[in-house]
């Protein structure tokens, strides 16, 4: 069997069209794709998902008196599985804050805020996360302390 001219060139007319059409396809699909690989033109509005919080899991932090300037290390003791964790204050953080040199536990409540106890478990002091990596003191109310992890 053989093909006409006619035939053939209009076999290339199509195989042409349908590849435009492929590569028209493709380069919209690909200009549309932002560097993460989510398509901009149908997910502009939604915003980019948030990374998990370094906060959580961080194990030090610096604890700044903002009152008059002094600061010290905290070490936290993670137990995976569990919301009271040891907390370790470094030797000068009787100078930042009395209470804090006998902080003994770190526990994390379901509703966000931590509570730093003693070794008897009486609350010493209550936290919110604040901005980036950082914790914020909200009880006692007469002590401007913070905390960042890093």
């Amino acid at each position: 069997m053989r093909f006409s001219a006619v035939t053939i060139l209009n076999c290339i007319t199509v195989t042409g069209a349908a590849s435009m059409m492929l590569v028209g396809a493709y380069n919209d699909k690909a200009y549309s794709l932002g560097s993460d690989g989510i398509d901009t033109m149908s997910t502009a509005s939604v915003q980019a998902h948030a990374t998990a919080q370094p906060k959580a899991l961080a194990d030090h932090f610096t604890v700044r008196n903002h009152a008059d300037g002094r600061s010290c290390i905290v070490k936290l003791h993670r137990a995976e599985g569990y919301n009271v964790h040891r907390i370790e204050p470094s030797e000068n953080c009787a100078a930042v804050t009395g209470m804090l040199a006998s902080a003994r536990a770190w526990r994390e409540n379901n509703d966000g805020l931590v509570a730093i106890t003693d070794r008897s478990g009486k609350s010493l002091m209550k936290l919110i996360p604040g901005d980036g990596l950082a914790w914020e003191v909200i009880e006692p109310r007469n002590i401007a302390l913070s905390l960042e992890a890093f």
